[in-house]
This record gives C-alpha cells, sequence and structure tokens, in this order.
C-alpha cells in the first residue's frame, strides 16, 4: 500500500533562512507573542506585549547580569531581532527550530553531504490550496518591489515591449533596481496590475501574461502563515 505523499517543503540555505526569518519580522506588523518567543529564543530575556501611548511593543524583563528591563515598540523589536539574528548566525539544528517557530511549520536540518553545507527543510502548509482567482494579491499587495533581473531578461528575451513599458529602473548599489507595474513615462505606480482582466460575466480574474508573468506572482503565497496574514481565500474557511 503506498505511503501518504510527503508534505510541500522547501529546502533553504543558511542564508535563505536568515533572511526569510528577517523578512516575515518587518511584514506584517506586530507580531508580539512571536517577538516575545524569539526574545527568549535568541537572548534568553522574559518579554510581554505591551502598549506605550498606543504603540504595541514588547516589554522586556531585566535580563541576567544585571540587563535593564525596557519597552521597545514593535517596528523596534524586529529590527533588534533581526539583527540580534544576523549576528549570532545560530547552527543548522537551532535554525531549524527558529524557523519552526517563525513560520509555525515542521522544520529540520538536513544532514550536510560532503562539499556541500547545511540546508533546513521548511515544510509550506499548503497542502489543500486552491487560489480562487480572486485578483486580490494581484490588485492590493504590496509587489512593486519584487522584479528581478532575471525577470527583465526573460521579457526582453521573448521580445515583450508590452511587458517591459510597465517596468521602472533604478540604479541601485550593485546594479540595476527595477519596478512593477509602473505607468509608462510616469514614476507612478498603476493602481492595479495592467494584465490583470476580469473574466466576463464571472467575479474571477485572469492573468493575461501568465506563462511569462514575475517571480513574485508564480511564487505566491509560498507559505500558509504569509497566505493567512495577506488576506488570501485559497484555504478552506471554517
Amino acid at each position: 500500500m503506498p505511503g501518504r505523499p510527503a508534505p510541500p517543503a522547501v529546502l533553504l540555505s543558511a542564508a535563505e533562512a536568515l533572511a526569510a526569518i528577517r523578512c516575515d519580522l518587518r511584514m506584517y506588523g506586530p507580531q508580539l507573542d512571536l517577538f516575545g518567543a524569539l526574545a527568549g529564543a535568541l537572548c534568553g530575556l522574559a518579554a510581554r506585549p505591551a502598549s506605550r501611548a498606543g504603540v504595541p511593543g514588547l516589554e522586556l524583563a531585566p535580563g541576567p547580569g544585571g540587563a535593564r528591563g525596557r519597552f521597545l515598540p514593535w517596528n523596534v523589536a524586529a529590527r533588534w531581532l533581526g539583527l540580534t539574528l544576523a549576528r549570532r548566525r545560530p547552527g543548522p539544528e537551532a535554525l531549524a527550530r527558529l524557523c519552526a517557530l517563525v513560520f509555525d511549520q515542521r522544520a529540520e536540518a538536513l544532514p550536510a553531504a560532503p562539499g556541500e553545507a547545511a540546508r533546513i527543510r521548511l515544510e509550506t502548509g499548503m497542502e489543500g490550496f486552491a487560489c480562487t482567482r480572486c485578483g486580490r494579491c494581484c490588485r492590493d499587495l504590496d509587489y512593486h518591489r519584487e522584479c528581478s533581473a532575471q525577470d527583465v531578461a526573460l521579457w526582453r528575451a521573448r521580445g515583450r515591449e508590452d511587458i517591459l513599458a510597465w517596468v521602472g529602473q533604478e540604479q541601485g548599489p550593485d546594479g540595476p533596481v527595477y519596478r512593477i507595474w509602473m505607468r509608462p513615462g510616469t514614476p507612478l505606480y498603476a493602481e492595479s496590475c495592467p494584465f490583470l482582466r476580469r473574466v466576463p460575466g464571472d467575479t474571477a480574474f485572469v492573468c493575461t501574461i501568465h506563462d511569462v508573468k514575475p517571480a513574485i506572482c508564480r511564487s505566491y503565497p509560498g507559505l500558509r502563515k504569509h497566505a493567512l496574514l495577506t488576506g488570501c481565500k485559497g484555504f478552506p474557511r471554517p
């Protein structure tokens, strides 16, 4: 009798896992219970959700060695935790535990093959996901800074001047930086993806550049947590 298929998962290098955690900390706003758990896991500090002048944040208890307790607004707490994580660079096993905590999914450190670095296997929780074609991710989410050089290279190779017309370009410290979707000839973002169309007589939407759409669009939502926290309707509701 065949076994059950393995849950969908992604394999991350240590650098990718660290980057994913740091991105998560600043992406969704105040995840105060998570921030408190990370303060304990990374620094051995007790912390509880609190608010000062209407600003949510963490109240840190005095730490070992006489470290003083203090209040951190949530955005400061997110930055502090991200910097602490980058500075400490936990090993594979500890990093897997942190991934499981942050993404609320099973994670494990895989044994490193000879000559290779260890990787983290993170389950995505995407079982049961089905796109409803509601178009919300195309219309409402902030993905404009996520256009990659590989996306642009593909469109150039395919001669897709219609797509490139909506791509802005800036010079970054390491080379060109691309922005989508920008109104042609202006520095303004379009109100919605210009390649999204409503299906006639239906509430569903369709992508008219599906075969060459940006990588950020192809990968969304990627993780169950990301889907739920960005309002995706692809999971059954109770």
